[in-house]
């Protein structure tokens, strides 16, 4: 019997032990898996980064209050608002901003600066707006596109963009909540101008640019130069700036930059062969010039700052003495001084080629349209910019080459505050010549920027 009681006790004692060893090897490999599970958790790989939408939410921690990237909780919607300085990306040769991200991680982008000026078109409905058409090429509408065309691969780094066509009757209630989708490019949604912070945000650039968006009594909201914004039912004449939006789409990879202005996002891989974009910079037969548009032949060319004379002074002189037209055989006129007196000067014309430029008046019939302009043109060396034209608006105090109409002396020019200015052809303004160039040249060095302009020859 006692022989028994100690045999059970000990197999109690071996059953405590084991349970007590299977408990502890249980315990350290529970607490040893979590050890190992935690630290590989602190201490794993970032994840690669592999499309901008990506770049820029890592790169921003998100803030419910003050300058930053907000998230709109309700639609998923990331954007930037207040006086942000990390929202820059580099496309197309050009500088824009990036308003938001939407949920799918489509990103859309406005134009860092207005680059033009324009009446708006007899409708205030932006569908159906002349401005639609600068914009964006239509089918059947020759003229349109003058801006679409200067962006690179459209359909691969390109979505259409969507435009706010709700009618706001109380700037304190902006909606958007119908929309139509139209094209790849579209104007500022004043639903997005609310989010950046209106004039307190980075889209007050203190120069007035119109909206898509409209009232209940076709009228316009534009933003003025104050950064407010305000109604205009003068669209139809008066010139407000054009500040293009895009929207890339969702699978556009991330290749550089910090998103600042010195270091923008970098979304176009570096080419094998350098190409000449429109906007960048090119010194040439002694001048440093901007590149305005090309075709599959030339590449159009403004200089980048205002003929000065022998003292340094910019050279004031007036347009004409006869009449407002552009007339290269006229002596005394401007067109003839820039194509005698001025081209002489050129130490190398080699690559300049006769070029057409539009002189049509920008009002016919009463009817204030930019397509007016290409209803005439002349054959020339040297011209000047026009009304509407790419970069135009960069120099103030400039003659351009665009009439009002055929009933007066009067002619475009780009007055102190970058706004285009219609003055008798007897005042004095500085002069911006422009050129075309064949496309056959080769680069000898330079990278495109206005410091640093691409140096070019003949092939």
């Amino acid at each position: 019997m006692k022989n028994k009681r100690v045999r059970n006790k000990k197999i109690f004692y071996n059953v405590v032990i084991i349970f007590n060893i299977l408990l502890i090897v249980g315990l350290i490999l529970y607490y040893g898996y979590r050890l190992v599970y935690f630290y590989q958790l602190e201490h794993q790989k970032p994840k690669a980064i592999k499309y901008v939408h990506e770049k820029i939410k890592a790169s921003n921690e998100l803030v419910s209050e003050g300058d930053g990237l907000y998230l709109d909780d309700k639609n998923q919607v990331f954007y930037f608002k207040g006086k942000v300085l990390n929202n820059y990306l580099y496309y197309s040769g050009k500088m824009w901003r990036v308003i938001k991200i939407n949920q799918d991680g489509s990103m859309v982008l406005i134009l860092n600066d207005v680059i033009s000026a324009l009446t708006y078109g007899s409708s205030s409905k932006y569908q159906d707006s002349s401005l639609r058409g600068y914009l964006n090429t239509i089918t059947n509408q020759p003229f349109t596109g003058i801006f679409e065309q200067t962006l690179n691969d459209k359909n691969q780094y390109l979505k259409k963009t969507s435009i706010c066509i709700d009618q706001i009757s109380n700037i304190e209630d902006i909606t958007c909540d119908k929309k139509v989708t139209l094209d790849f490019v579209g104007l500022l949604n004043l639903s997005d101008y609310q989010l950046s912070g209106g004039k307190n945000g980075y889209l007050n650039h203190h120069i007035s640019y119109y909206t898509a968006t409209t009232d209940n009594h076709d009228r316009l909201y534009y933003v003025h130069s104050k950064g407010g914004v305000t109604l205009t039912d003068d669209y139809k004449e008066h010139n407000y700036g054009v500040r293009p939006t895009i929207t890339l789409k969702k699978n556009i990879s991330y290749i550089s930059g910090d998103g600042t202005e010195t270091n923008p996002y970098i979304i176009e891989p570096k080419e094998e062969k350098t190409m000449i974009y429109i906007g960048n910079y090119v010194s040439y037969s002694g001048y440093t010039w901007k590149v305005i548009s090309k075709d599959d032949q030339t590449y159009k060319l403004a200089t980048s700052s205002l003929l000065t004379d022998k003292t340094g002074q910019v050279y004031m002189r007036n347009y004409a003495t006869k009449n407002n037209l552009y007339q290269v055989k006229t002596y005394g006129s401007l067109a003839y001084y820039l194509n005698t007196n001025w081209y002489r000067t050129l130490i190398d014309k080699s690559l300049i080629v006769d070029g057409t430029w539009y002189t049509g008046n920008y009002q016919i019939n009463g009817v204030t349209d930019y397509k007016n302009i290409y209803t005439d043109s002349i054959s020339a060396k040297v011209g000047l910019l026009h009304v509407g034209e790419l970069y135009s608006l960069e120099l103030p105090n400039t003659w351009l080459m665009t009439t009002v109409n055929e009933d007066d002396d009067m002619v475009y020019s780009v007055d102190q505050n970058g706004k285009y200015f219609s003055d008798m052809i007897d005042s004095e303004h500085g002069i911006r010549p422009a050129i075309y160039i064949t496309n056959q040249i080769q680069i000898v060095s330079g990278t495109g920027v206005l410091s640093d302009p691409y140096v070019i020859g003949g092939m």
